[in-house]
């Protein structure tokens, strides 16, 4: 390392001597110092702390071989410390460090602005798209009424962020959660929320915007007015509206998804009660739903409750692991349920756990529909389609598998 040591005017000896030994180094280290202040100060007679500030006041070394990587101007140290933690090829003076992040600044302001005029630009093609309130499928303003139940924030106006909500939930399940926000998002119901979705948006290279939203943070409008919203509500709650939706595919389906998502969520806060990780995947979700036709989630839960304490007992045993006892969950349910098929036990049952309230989409898909109070939970999916039968005087069997020829065209599943 080539360095040179510039001295200020009128320095006097004594301090140019204590500058010469503080910056003396052994073979050009910078790491390396011939002389400690401690050992210059003792020659001086000045404490070990006070020659560093002489070297600082009186002299500085430049350094010939390293030069800001952008004007070319040579570094001068005027501490050890400075010069020890020095990256010669990566220097750059303080006038340039400072143009440098004006012109970074600057171009991180333009690409924001980029993003909010692009975010702009979608939010007003959705505005352009949304259909009056009235022309909405029965479908889609049955799930405008239950977000705006459970995620409606104060204003009326936007909803709240999953994670922030901590009123009625939307539905048993998160992931049905961020399923039915995306489904409205997508339609123009819920509208981008530009200032608050800055952080979901990248601009492609083809100048494209590009938004991932994340459902369990992002904010939302409302596509339409509060007092439109809650008259529609109203409406809903107190006109019978079953005859409109009895033979809807798309509605069952619903249905079918939030009874199989309320014994999938009882399922996992009993397991995670007990410490076990059951399988969560198709073939759990399978045994459950095949069985809904039959059995309510108020007796589905009773059996599940009784299949995880005993996989909780078989996880006590010797060399059962916790995971051992965990997949044992499934065959044990499917052993209860089949007991119970057989007559060998009668199923009971279950009152609703007080930590796993009734969802937004439970009382508006059920209670609001068949009114009945919380009629998802106490009866089964067909129960409710038969006791509907005989309301009508429609005595004869009907089977499910004809209702979609019957309906004529229905909304695509999601």
């Amino acid at each position: 390392m080539k360095t040179k040591i510039e001295y200020q005017l009128y320095i006097t000896e004594i301090n140019k001597e204590i500058c010469e030994k503080y910056w003396l180094r052994e073979k050009a280290n910078k790491n390396s110092y011939v002389f400690t202040c401690k050992e210059i100060g003792e020659e001086y007679g000045f404490e070990h702390y006070e020659i560093p500030k002489i070297a600082k006041e009186n002299a500085h070394i430049l350094v010939l071989d390293c030069q800001c990587i952008d004007c070319g101007v040579a570094k001068n140290c005027k501490t050890r410390s400075e010069l020890i933690h020095l990256e010669l090829d990566k220097w750059r003076c303080n006038k340039c460090l400072n143009e440098l992040k004006e012109r970074q600044e600057k171009l991180e302001q333009e690409q924001q602005q980029a993003v909010i005029d692009a975010l702009n630009n979608y939010r007003l093609e959705q505005e352009n798209a949304i259909l009056p309130v009235g022309d909405l499928s029965l479908i889609d303003k049955l799930l405008l009424i239950a977000i705006f139940e459970s995620l409606g924030a104060g204003n009326l106006k936007t909803t709240l962020a999953l994670t922030d909500n901590l009123q009625i939930p939307l539905s048993p399940l998160y992931t049905m959660d961020e399923r039915i926000l995306e489904h409205l998002f997508k339609t123009n119901v819920l509208l981008l929320n530009p200032l608050d979705s800055l952080d979901y948006a990248n601009i492609a290279e083809s100048g494209e915007i590009d938004i991932n939203l994340d459902y369990s943070q992002a904010t939302f409008d409302f596509a339409y007015d509060a007092k439109d919203i809650i008259n529609l509500s109203i409406k809903i709650k107190k006109k019978k509206i079953i005859n409109d939706l009895i033979d809807n595919v798309t509605f069952r389906d619903w249905c079918e998804n939030i009874q199989l998502a309320e014994c999938m969520s009882y399922l996992i806060e009993r397991a995670r009660f007990n410490n076990l990780s059951p399988p969560l995947g198709g073939k759990m979700m399978s045994l459950l739903q095949s069985n809904l036709t039959t059995y309510s989630v108020a007796e589905l839960c009773r059996l599940v409750w009784m299949a995880v304490e005993s996989a909780s007992s078989y996880s006590n045993e010797p060399k059962i692991t916790n995971k051992h006892a965990s997949n044992s969950i499934h065959t044990i349910l499917q052993s209860n349920i089949d007991k119970v098929a057989n007559g060998i036990w009668k199923c009971k049952p279950f009152n609703r756990e007080v930590n796993l309230p009734e969802s937004a989409m439970s009382k508006v898909f059920f209670d609001d529909i068949f009114k009945i109070h919380d009629c998802g939970f106490k009866y089964a999916l067909d129960a409710l389609y038969d006791e509907y039968w005989e309301s009508e005087g429609i005595r004869e069997s009907r089977s499910y598998t004809t209702l979609g020829s019957e309906q004529g065209a229905t909304q695509a599943k999601l």
